[in-house]
């Protein structure tokens, strides 16, 4: 009897553990599963960002072939590449700009005050010169993901943001 006495006692503390043991698991799983999501969702939006950059890309490059043919000149071909990549905006607010290896703005359709400008000491809130960034990755890779701070159009603060850059030549 003196066993079926302890095995009772013992029952209740079993299902006590067996109850936070299944809490503990099912919160385990959600934290993985979360953050497994949010993984995949940041790497679908990386993946987006590349594609439309290239899509942007090869409006240059469509205007660098038209005067490497002879059919324009070549500062008219950049101009209207310009003008085309300007206008282009991806998920609502998205923009492209365009800045040379010094780094200098070349075009910047959401601030058209920082056009003609070096950019070698800007730097976000965290102390990161991104435009020395994004040269860099252009010039060791040819193309990479820098992740820096922005103030986003319609947002006052900067907010954390993400930009794929690819070096474009001629």
């Amino acid at each position: 009897m003196r066993w079926i006495a302890k095995r009772k006692g013992s029952l209740s503390a079993r299902l006590v553990i067996f109850s936070v043991g299944g809490v503990l698991t099912l919160t385990a799983v959600l934290v993985w599963v979360s953050f497994f999501w949010e993984s995949n969702l940041m790497e679908e939006k990386r993946t987006a960002t590349k594609h439309v950059v290239e899509v942007a890309c090869s409006v240059a490059e469509r205007f660098a072939k038209l005067a490497q043919e002879g059919a324009m000149t070549e500062e008219a071909a950049k101009a209207q590449a310009l003008d085309q990549i300007r206008s282009l905006r991806y998920r609502e607010n998205d923009y492209f700009w365009i800045n040379d290896m010094k780094p200098v703005m070349v075009m910047h359709p959401i601030k058209p005050e920082l056009n003609g400008k070096d950019l070698s000491d800007f730097k976000d809130p965290h102390g990161k010169h991104l435009f020395v960034e994004f040269v860099k990755v252009c010039r060791e890779k040819g193309a990479g993901f820098v992740d820096y701070l922005w103030p986003k159009p319609g947002f006052e603060q900067p907010v954390p943001k993400v930009s794929y850059v690819k070096l474009f030549q001629p």
